[in-house]
C-alpha cells in the first residue's frame, strides 16, 4: 500500500481536504502512540498518529509531540494538554466535513501505518 506521510498537522489536514470526497467509509484514525526511548531508559517519547484511506493509499499523520522522563509529571501534564489539542483539530475537520473520527492506527502484515 502506498502511503503518504506527513509530520505537520495543517499539511495533513490540507492533504485530506483534497481528499476529502475518496476517503474510505469516510473514516479518519487518530491515536495517542507512547512509547519508551531506545536510547535513554526513564524518557518516553509521545506522537500523535492519525490517517485514512484515500484512493488505495494512506494518508497519515506521525506527529512527535513531545518527550518527558519518568516522574516529570508536569512535563507529562503538557505534553497530554497538547495531545487533547492536537485531537480537537482533527475532530474540528471532520466534524466540518462529515467524517467519522475512529480511535486506533492502521495496520498491516505486523506493521503499524
Amino acid at each position: 500500500m502506498a502511503k503518504v506521510v506527513f509530520s505537520d498537522i495543517e499539511q495533513f489536514l490540507g492533504e485530506l481536504e483534497l481528499s476529502k470526497e475518496h476517503i474510505d467509509d469516510n473514516i479518519v484514525r487518530v491515536s495517542r502512540m507512547d512509547k519508551a526511548d531506545k536510547d535513554f531508559k526513564f524518557r518516553h517519547i509521545v506522537m500523535l498518529v492519525a490517517g485514512a484511506l484515500a484512493k488505495g493509499r494512506l494518508v497519515e499523520l506521525q506527529l512527535l509531540v513531545g518527550r518527558f522522563e519518568t516522574g516529570r509529571t508536569r512535563d507529562e501534564e503538557i505534553i497530554k494538554k497538547q495531545i487533547v489539542q492536537l485531537t480537537e483539530n482533527v475532530e474540528t475537520f471532520c466534524d466540518k466535513h462529515s467524517l467519522q473520527l475512529r480511535k486506533g492506527m492502521f495496520v498491516a502484515d505486523g506493521f503499524m501505518f
